[in-house]
């Protein structure tokens, strides 16, 4: 009886200690797993943050290009500047329009419109135009606005010679920087009135491609 009494108290000791074994590893493993939760917490927030970054980066340099873009466009549109001058003495009038670039860029794949309205009338009226001659003028250097300038005779930016008598011309051309154009044109009308005339020249932004638009509005007397 004595040598079992001895026995039992041996068999709890060892269970005890299997229990303890078995805290420890569970111990071990759930500060494993809250190392490992930490870690891609971690890892999680420096993701957010590089992503955040990243974005509040491409927002500005966004807005940056924005800001340049409509820089470039008010600086080509400020720069390009038409005139005119109007002989009404006689029938067929002449009209001369010149359509300069100050600026150092181009405006290229550009288009011109040329119409007229009679005075009180919304409906466009039939004026017929017919080119008498059609310049480019640039200078050699465009930092030295006294230098010389050079002359060539191109197709009317208004009048092609397959379509005399319309007021838009379908090709595109490019004005280059420090350049005018200089069109006289014929303007022989349907009836004698007074009109409302209107030059539209008309090219894509070069940042956006947007069409930008610059505008002349004239007063035109065609009653003798």
């Amino acid at each position: 009886m004595s040598s079992d009494s001895n026995k039992l108290p041996q068999a709890t000791v060892e269970c005890s200690t299997e229990d303890d074994d078995n805290a420890n590893e569970h111990g071990e493993m759930g500060a494993m797993v809250d190392r490992l939760r930490s870690s891609l917490e971690g890892v999680q927030n420096s993701f957010s943050t590089i992503y955040s970054a990243l974005a509040i980066n491409l927002r500005q340099s966004f807005e940056m290009v924005q800001a340049m873009n409509s820089m470039m466009e008010q600086l080509l549109l400020s720069n390009i500047r038409i005139k005119i001058d109007i002989q009404e003495d006689s029938i067929p009038c002449l009209l001369t329009i010149i359509i300069s670039n100050t600026c150092q860029f181009p405006a290229q794949k550009a288009s011109c419109n040329l119409m007229f309205q009679k005075k009180g009338e919304d409906e466009e009226a039939i004026v017929k135009i017919e080119c008498i001659d059609s310049i480019v003028q640039g200078s050699k250097n465009s930092n030295n606005s006294n230098s010389r300038l050079k002359s060539s005779s191109p197709l009317s930016i208004f009048v092609q010679k397959s379509c005399v008598g319309s007021s838009t011309s379908d090709a595109l051309f490019t004005l280059p920087p420090q350049t005018q154009i200089i069109e006289k044109l014929k303007l022989i009308p349907s009836e004698l009135a007074q009109y409302n005339g209107k030059i539209s020249l008309e090219f894509p932004s070069p940042g956006t491609g947007k069409p930008l638009q610059k505008e002349h509005s004239f007063d035109l007397c065609l009653t003798k």
